[in-house]
């Protein structure tokens, strides 16, 4: 991993962190964990239709919590060795910026194949996410454009997720900010994004 710093985005209405090269062998995480995960396509509703996603995925949580957007119910996988690692590296990176942040106990991985797969404007924004808690995104493979957009202002905040970066979205950002994955038909080489979640996991 590098030495180097998680530096706070210019944004407001949000606590947003940034280390463009967090993982330095990236290329290592990237083929452990494309070989070791279950990718599927998961099903989502709209418009009233079930259909499925335009990449691949998985999901990943303690206690058999389960994944809730669109209508659907995804039930998790087991964790692996490989994201469990990770998992425990994120979790102390987390807490040298705030000591009390709770621990990361879910993920969604999502595997875009080009740069024709993207993912729309939205805000993660799961009843079940900890108050203020930052969700951890990991980018392998491919750099590509993420955009930020204040959902008042339009204000646009571009960053480039660059391989082994890690992004930190915490406080209100959720609330205030819309981000997305826009297509970059020039992009050939598949990625990898992995974020980590700190969820509120119920007593059934």
């Amino acid at each position: 991993m590098s030495e180097q710093k998680f530096e706070r985005l210019n944004m407001e209405g949000a606590n947003c962190w940034y280390c463009p090269n967090f993982f330095t062998d990236h290329e290592i995480w990237y083929f452990l964990i494309d070989n070791s995960v279950e990718w599927q396509q998961f099903m989502v509703k709209v418009y009233g239709k079930t259909m499925a996603q335009p990449r691949d995925s998985f999901y990943m949580a303690d206690n058999g919590h389960p994944y809730k957007y669109s209508g659907i119910d995804r039930r998790p996988e087991d964790w692996t060795v490989t994201v469990t690692e990770m998992k425990k590296i994120l979790d102390v990176a987390v807490k040298d910026i705030e000591p009390e942040h709770p621990e990361l106990n879910a993920v969604l991985g999502n595997r875009y194949r080009n740069g024709h797969q993207n993912i729309g404007a939205h805000s993660d924004d799961e009843g079940d996410l900890h108050d203020n808690a930052f969700i951890v995104s990991v980018s392998l493979g491919a750099a590509r454009d993420f955009i930020f957009t204040h959902k008042e202002t339009n204000e646009k905040v571009r960053i480039l997720l660059e391989p082994g970066s890690v992004l930190l979205m915490g406080g209100d950002c959720q609330k205030n900010w819309k981000h997305e994955l826009p297509k970059r038909l020039r992009v050939k080489d598949p990625r990898i994004n992995l974020t980590f979640r700190s969820v509120l996991i119920r007593d059934e």
